[in-house]
């Protein structure tokens, strides 16, 4: 999954993920690609983080 997002951003233009050795994920200003183009409005990125403390997120919404 990383790697197809690492795709992605290089081909649209959007930042590239980092990878360290570090356990979780963290997001910053994230975008859904599908959801951004669709919306009659500005989109609203989102912050995510993922670790050890904050295993699940329940995330809604469009």
């Amino acid at each position: 999954m990383l790697v197809n997002l690492a795709e992605r951003a290089y081909a649209l233009n959007y930042t590239c993920p980092t990878f360290s050795d570090k356990p979780g994920i963290r997001i910053i200003e994230g975008r859904h690609p599908v959801v951004e183009q669709v919306l009659n409005e500005p989109f609203i990125a989102n912050p995510l983080t993922l670790s050890p403390q904050r295993r699940m997120l329940i995330i809604t919404g469009p």
